[in-house]
Protein backbone atom coordinates (compact mmCIF):
# COMPACT_ATOMS: atom_id res chain seq x y z
CA UNK A 1 0.00 0.00 0.00
CA UNK A 2 1.67 3.46 -0.75
CA UNK A 3 1.36 6.55 1.48
CA UNK A 4 -1.24 8.00 -1.33
CA UNK A 5 -3.71 4.68 -0.29
CA UNK A 6 -3.16 5.32 3.40
CA UNK A 7 -6.36 7.41 4.67
CA UNK A 8 -5.52 10.76 6.61
CA UNK A 9 -7.65 11.66 9.61
CA UNK A 10 -7.16 15.27 11.21
CA UNK A 11 -9.21 15.89 14.55
CA UNK A 12 -9.30 17.90 17.80
CA UNK A 13 -8.78 17.54 21.15
CA UNK A 14 -9.41 20.36 23.83
CA UNK A 15 -6.55 20.55 25.94
CA UNK A 16 -7.88 19.23 29.44
CA UNK A 17 -10.76 17.30 27.63
CA UNK A 18 -11.80 14.04 27.53
CA UNK A 19 -12.34 12.75 24.28
CA UNK A 20 -13.33 9.17 22.19
CA UNK A 21 -12.60 8.71 19.00
CA UNK A 22 -14.46 6.26 16.74
CA UNK A 23 -12.84 4.44 13.66
CA UNK A 24 -13.57 1.65 11.25
CA UNK A 25 -11.37 -0.49 9.08
CA UNK A 26 -12.86 -0.63 5.78
CA UNK A 27 -11.67 -2.10 2.50
CA UNK A 28 -13.28 -1.48 -0.60
CA UNK A 29 -16.30 -0.01 1.27
CA UNK A 30 -16.52 -3.20 2.98
CA UNK A 31 -15.57 -4.08 6.37
CA UNK A 32 -12.68 -5.64 7.88
CA UNK A 33 -13.04 -8.57 10.23
CA UNK A 34 -10.66 -7.57 13.05
CA UNK A 35 -10.93 -10.55 15.22
CA UNK A 36 -7.52 -10.63 16.60
CA UNK A 37 -5.71 -7.74 15.71
CA UNK A 38 -4.11 -5.47 17.49
CA UNK A 39 -4.37 -1.78 16.77
CA UNK A 40 -2.27 0.82 18.23
CA UNK A 41 -2.25 4.32 18.08
CA UNK A 42 1.23 5.72 17.73
CA UNK A 43 1.78 9.36 18.44
CA UNK A 44 4.71 11.83 18.67
CA UNK A 45 3.62 12.60 22.37
CA UNK A 46 3.46 8.99 24.00
CA UNK A 47 1.29 9.87 26.64
CA UNK A 48 -1.55 9.94 23.50
CA UNK A 49 -0.05 6.40 22.57
CA UNK A 50 -2.56 3.23 23.38
CA UNK A 51 -4.02 0.17 22.39
CA UNK A 52 -7.22 0.33 20.88
CA UNK A 53 -10.67 -0.95 22.42
CA UNK A 54 -12.62 -3.10 19.95
CA UNK A 55 -16.42 -2.28 19.37
CA UNK A 56 -17.38 -4.83 16.91
CA UNK A 57 -14.95 -6.69 15.26
CA UNK A 58 -16.68 -8.13 11.97
CA UNK A 59 -17.83 -4.91 11.31
CA UNK A 60 -14.33 -3.27 12.13
CA UNK A 61 -15.17 -0.99 14.57
CA UNK A 62 -12.87 0.36 17.23
CA UNK A 63 -12.14 3.34 19.34
CA UNK A 64 -9.37 5.50 21.43
CA UNK A 65 -10.09 7.12 24.40
CA UNK A 66 -8.03 10.20 25.27
CA UNK A 67 -8.72 10.80 29.15
CA UNK A 68 -8.43 14.86 30.12
CA UNK A 69 -5.80 13.86 32.65
CA UNK A 70 -3.69 13.13 29.66
CA UNK A 71 -4.62 15.61 27.84
CA UNK A 72 -4.26 18.50 30.47
CA UNK A 73 -1.10 18.64 30.17
CA UNK A 74 0.16 18.45 26.93
CA UNK A 75 2.30 21.46 25.57
CA UNK A 76 2.28 20.75 21.94
CA UNK A 77 -0.45 22.11 19.28
CA UNK A 78 -0.15 19.70 16.60
CA UNK A 79 0.96 16.10 16.97
CA UNK A 80 1.36 13.70 14.06
CA UNK A 81 -0.09 9.96 14.84
CA UNK A 82 -0.25 6.63 13.12
CA UNK A 83 -2.97 4.14 13.70
CA UNK A 84 -1.33 0.71 13.05
CA UNK A 85 -2.64 -2.68 12.81
CA UNK A 86 -0.85 -6.35 13.55
CA UNK A 87 -3.52 -8.40 11.80
CA UNK A 88 -2.20 -11.35 14.07
CA UNK A 89 -0.72 -9.85 16.71
CA UNK A 90 2.79 -8.10 17.54
CA UNK A 91 4.83 -11.02 15.85
CA UNK A 92 3.15 -10.39 12.59
CA UNK A 93 3.50 -8.07 10.17
CA UNK A 94 2.56 -4.27 10.84
CA UNK A 95 0.56 -2.37 8.42
CA UNK A 96 -0.75 1.36 9.02
CA UNK A 97 -4.29 1.56 8.47
CA UNK A 98 -4.78 5.79 9.14
CA UNK A 99 -2.15 8.83 9.98
CA UNK A 100 -3.22 12.05 10.43
CA UNK A 101 -2.85 15.24 13.00
CA UNK A 102 -3.99 15.90 16.42
CA UNK A 103 -4.78 19.70 16.74
CA UNK A 104 -4.46 20.64 20.56
CA UNK A 105 -6.80 23.44 21.36
CA UNK A 106 -6.11 25.46 24.41
CA UNK A 107 -8.86 25.78 27.01
CA UNK A 108 -10.71 28.91 26.84
CA UNK A 109 -12.43 29.87 30.38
Amino acid sequence: MSCTDIPEYNFVIRQGDDKTVYLRYLADSAPVDIAGALILFECANPTLSQEATIDDAALGKFHFDFARADTAILTERRLKYEVVIYPSGLSGTKETLFYGSVNITPQVI
